[in-house]
């Protein structure tokens, strides 16, 4: 479904711009529609506010956002596309303008916010869409595992199999209580499995939980998987824990919301801009949150300034 302003002939497609709404992001009162009612009715009161000649969309499912932002860019109708929702919604748009030069608006509004909360995105949907108009374009990369793109982070083990399982939660039962209920029963339901990672400057035996492929810092709330780590260096820090008793998992969780897991005894920091891992079988994976099942190898790779970001 979509509102649809009409676009004086006059107007350079320079200053046109696409709002994409996900009406199920995040938690709530109230149902979807009544979200998605309420998101639309603010995005259209910022266009009409600064006479901002443009289009808003609600999207009605799963790749729904990516082929609307396809659209936008193929009928060259905007130059800015926001992603209002939350970080599936965004590594779908991302995906799509990465090596194009429309910049990338995000209004966060899901669960965890990850990539927005390293970029200072304000939480209010009316401040942060006011960087449409006011805020600073910024080249950041874009990581890419097993053909899918992502912005902030990807992994493997554990952290895919907490996606996984949160991707399967209802609407009500999502959130940051959501996320630690899903992590609660995949760390006490946890397995190790060896691994070869395989880099430029280095090889990597580990039996390990999890392998944090990351572009940004932090999955969202707070929660910093990789603190060191920085947008726009052509680099990714690789994350490993190694296996270890449930006690020191519980012990190490404080770190990670201080910015200091990299401080944990058997937490490992590798700095790459490409790598191959090889596994024990098919293995669980994630990009920005959206799990899916990779082979026995898989690839990462990170393409150098890439998107284009207003922040």
């Amino acid at each position: 479904s979509c509102i649809f302003f009409q676009i004086p002939k006059t107007v350079s497609s320079a200053n046109k711009v696409t709002i994409i709404v996900n009406p199920i992001a995040g938690v709530g009162a109230g149902s979807s529609l009544e979200r998605g009612k309420d998101r639309t009715e603010l995005a259209t009161a910022f266009l009409a506010k600064y006479q901002q000649p443009g289009h808003v969309f609600v999207t009605e499912g799963q790749g729904h956002a990516k082929q609307l932002a396809q659209l936008a860019l193929d009928e060259g109708h905007s130059s800015v596309i926001v992603a209002w929702g939350g970080d599936g919604t965004v590594n779908e748009i991302a995906s799509v303008l990465t090596g194009s030069v429309a910049s990338l608006v995000i209004v966060p509004d899901g669960s965890g916010n990850g990539l927005a909360s390293e970029l200072g995105i304000p939480k209010q949907p009316e401040d942060a869409l006011e960087l449409v108009l006011s805020g600073k374009d910024r080249w950041i990369d874009v990581g890419e595992l097993d053909g899918r793109l992502f912005v902030n982070i990807a992994g493997i083990g554990l952290d895919a199999k907490i996606a996984h399982r949160f991707s399967l939660k209802s609407q009500g039962s999502r959130g940051f209580t959501g996320y630690l209920s899903a992590t609660a029963r995949e760390v006490f339901h946890r397995v190790s499995n060896e691994y070869r990672i395989i880099m430029p400057s280095t090889t990597v035996n580990t039996q390990a939980l999890l392998i944090a492929i990351a572009n940004g810092c932090q999955y969202g709330n707070g929660a910093v998987i990789a603190p060191c780590a920085s947008l726009d260096d052509g680099q990714f820090d690789v994350m490993v824990v190694e296996d270890r008793p449930l006690f020191l998992i519980l012990a190490a969780l404080p770190y990670m919301f201080a910015r200091r897991i990299d401080r944990v005894s058997g937490v490992h920091t590798y700095r790459t801009n490409r790598l191959k891992i090889n596994g024990p079988g098919s293995m669980h994976c994630h990009v920005d949150g959206e799990p899916f099942v990779g082979s026995s190898v898989v690839t990462a790779s990170i393409h150098a300034a890439a998107l284009k970001v207003r922040c």
